[in-house]
């Protein structure tokens, strides 16, 4: 899957986690931007992403995952290592 979609697909992910379809992420978008963007919303964002792509986040990891570019590239690296890891 090529970056642009993976953006695509969270962008959707984010207009239904935040039950708003106006809300329109760039990849500087972070929790200071969407006010629903709580800790129990990040939790759940990051839920709803990882059944959506098929991948795991650790939980080291879900911290650091405070902007949607830095979102949008770990589910990007995930998918790559999965095919990688297929193939």
């Amino acid at each position: 899957m090529e970056k642009e979609k993976v953006f695509i697909e969270v962008q959707v992910i984010f207009n239904d986690v935040f039950s708003d379809e106006n809300i329109i992420i760039t990849e500087n978008s972070s929790p200071s931007d969407i006010e629903a963007w709580d800790s129990l919303q990040h939790i759940v964002l990051l839920l709803t992403i990882e059944k959506k792509f098929n991948i795991k986040f650790h939980s080291s990891e879900t911290q650091d995952l405070n902007s949607v570019k830095l979102i949008c590239n770990r589910v990007y690296e995930k998918l790559i290592s999965k095919t990688t890891i297929v193939n």
